[in-house]
């Protein structure tokens, strides 16, 4: 599949460049990160939130190593967004695959908000919308692509830092 031909369109028309990184299928990406290796800090998860009671949707931009504070959204936002259900997504992100969202609401249609992190990094990659590719954007392709995108810190601790704990604790 490669890069999704919405992502791949809205790339071209606002004139940004990236290069394609190809890596062995994964499944989350914390684990796209090491298969393409590739700091888990520089790659964009995207999270997509609904409000029903406002009818919006947002997708929220978090390093990959990080989980999203829903709680900081709502509290930003001063709203009230839950996950989105995968089967609303695919109506959304059509010719993407299912957990393999590209950090780019713009080329969807969607509003979106950025981690503070991601805009701080020198180099940072998206998912193309397969879990095989990722697209490497230098810290000012990332701005102009996310530029008029709210920002600020929307995490709450790292990823598989409870079962690494766990695990030391254990021996």
């Amino acid at each position: 599949m490669a890069i999704a031909i919405n992502l791949r369109t809205y790339m071209s028309n606002q004139g940004l460049s990236y290069e394609s990184v190809h890596h062995q299928l994964t499944d989350t990406a914390f684990n796209t990160a090491s298969a393409a290796h590739v700091e888990s800090a520089q790659l964009a998860k995207a999270v997509m939130l609904q409000n029903e009671e406002q009818g919006t949707q947002l997708m929220v931009a978090v390093p990959a190593n990080k989980h999203l504070s829903i709680a900081a959204v709502n509290q930003l936002t001063d709203s009230n967004y839950h996950l989105m259900a995968e089967v609303e997504l695919a109506q959304i992100f059509s010719g993407c695959k299912p957990g393999a969202i590209p950090g780019c609401g713009d080329a969807f249609g969607v509003e979106m908000m950025v981690d503070d992190e991601l805009l701080q990094a020198d180099h940072v990659y998206l998912e193309a919308g397969d879990h095989q590719t990722l697209l490497k954007l230098d810290r000012e392709n990332y701005a102009e692509l996310v530029g008029c995108s709210r920002h600020g810190d929307f995490t709450a601790g790292m990823v598989g830092l409870q079962k690494m704990t766990e695990h030391f604790y254990a021996i």
